[in-house]
């Protein structure tokens, strides 16, 4: 089990290995996908007589759609966060087009022995799984989960985290009632920054993991996240989960000024903490910037502190060595 404070702070490369986008995959999913995607949406009839048929939403949805495209390939803007902050006339369409991407990604999302062979050995959410229960040898000892001092803060809109972590914990003890499963789960935060595109049915939620979805669907999970210039960063939830970790591992992270930022981060950190972080394909240079980033802003206050552990590795080898 994980006995110290610990806290995994998720970047999109946390999710690639399950088959998720970084932001530049997301940006390329976008521009050659989503005018396409929007073809095969349903869309029901609407209620009054006057209302648009669906062919007409469609099609109208379908110009808007082609427009964001468009425009946000030619802007070169690597994010489309970025985008629909610069363009916010964009914005409801834009966070369309997130939902659905990151929906149809849902669908294509891998686990265990399902996953593409080249990311198999980069399976961190099993790894931490495993740390979390392998003291747990019994029928009724998945009432210890819950003991495990653990908080995942995560920037990534997909649920696939969510849905592993109750999968594999109902699947690991299957004669534990759902009810007491979900009371295990609930007591190990996963706290999603910019929002997710819809809470799982054991988290309240309406929307089964990979299920298909409708234009209304679509309109009511848009509502649900936010992009990364909207965030004000005053969720105290996480800025109390990060002082009070003993150990802080970013995975999959970028390190951007703005989501530091948002995290509050620069009044969170403290010299007695462990902090770690992957940064892969990152140069000596690249990772000097981010220890450079991640101690100025409080160099003087905790002087103590020794500097960031950042390598050039992914989520796993991290872990391995350092969990």
């Amino acid at each position: 089990m994980i006995r110290a404070n610990t806290v995994f702070i998720l970047g999109a490369g946390a999710s690639k290995p399950y088959g998720y986008p970084t932001a530049a995959g997301l940006r390329a999913y976008i521009c050659e996908n989503f005018p396409g995607m929007i073809r095969g949406l349903s869309f029901g009839r609407m209620s009054t007589v006057a209302a648009p048929t669906a062919d007409m939403l469609r099609d109208r949805m379908y110009n808007e759609a082609w427009g964001l495209a468009d425009k946000f390939k030619r802007s070169s803007t690597p994010s489309i966060d970025l985008f629909l902050a610069r363009n916010p006339e964009h914005s409801d369409i834009g966070r369309n087009a997130i939902v659905m991407s990151i929906l149809e990604k849902e669908k294509r999302s891998r686990f265990h022995e399902d996953m593409d062979d080249d990311y198999k050995s980069q399976d961190w959410y099993s790894h931490v799984f495993r740390k979390m229960t392998e003291e747990l040898t019994e029928p009724e000892s998945f009432e210890r989960f819950k003991e495990n001092r653990v908080t995942f803060v995560t920037f990534n809109y997909d649920r696939s985290l969510d849905f592993f972590l109750h999968q594999s914990l109902s699947s690991s003890f299957g004669r534990a009632a759902k009810e007491a499963i979900v009371a295990q789960l609930n007591e190990i935060p996963i706290l999603h920054v910019y929002g997710s595109v819809d809470n799982l049915p054991w988290q309240g939620g309406g929307s089964e993991y990979s299920a298909d979805y409708s234009s209304l669907e679509v309109e009511r999970m848009s509502k649900n996240i936010n992009i990364v210039y909207e965030s004000s960063g005053n969720d105290v939830r996480i800025q109390d989960a990060i002082k009070k970790a003993n150990q802080i591992f970013f995975l999959g992270f970028s390190y951007a000024k703005e989501n530091l930022e948002v995290l509050g981060i620069q009044r969170c950190l403290n010299s007695s903490q462990a902090i770690y972080g992957t940064a892969l394909h990152s140069t000596a240079w690249e990772r000097a910037v981010i220890v450079t980033r991640l101690t100025t802003w409080f160099a003087n206050e905790h002087a103590g502190m020794s500097n960031p552990t950042i390598k050039d590795c992914n989520c796993i080898q991290l872990l391995r060595e350092h969990l």
